[in-house]
């Protein structure tokens, strides 16, 4: 295996990209929720699937109370959301990766019962 050397170039780019996203990741800067919740919904149109609800919540402290009382109050809740995540990215990996290998394995095949 070839050993990768970078150039002091391209470790000042790394460097410059990753104090750009720990700033990023550490502002304390209040959240654009409207422009948080515009991009998800543009996802979910784009595979076909309906707005999700949104709930904004004010700090992490907030969303871990908020799923805490949901989880209390509809103690199912906890499971049902378990599943639905599971379900979705079951269906999403399933899609997706079979389409990849499928498409992969249907190329090289043919590459090799053409070279035969």
């Amino acid at each position: 295996m070839a050993k990768l050397l970078l150039t002091e170039e391209r470790w000042r780019i790394i460097a410059d990209a990753t104090g750009e996203w720990l700033k990023v990741g550490l502002s304390t800067d209040p959240a654009d929720f409207a422009a948080a919740e515009e991009a998800v919904a543009k996802l979910y149109a784009r595979i076909g699937k309906k707005r999700p609800y949104f709930v904004r919540l004010s700090s992490p402290l907030g969303a871990e109370l908020y799923i805490d009382l949901l989880t209390r109050t509809w103690p199912d809740m906890g499971g049902q959301l378990r599943g639905q995540l599971w379900d979705q990215l079951r269906d999403q990996l399933r899609d997706q990766l079979g389409g990849q290998l499928r498409g992969q394995l249907q190329d090289q095949l043919q590459g090799q019962l053409q070279g035969q």
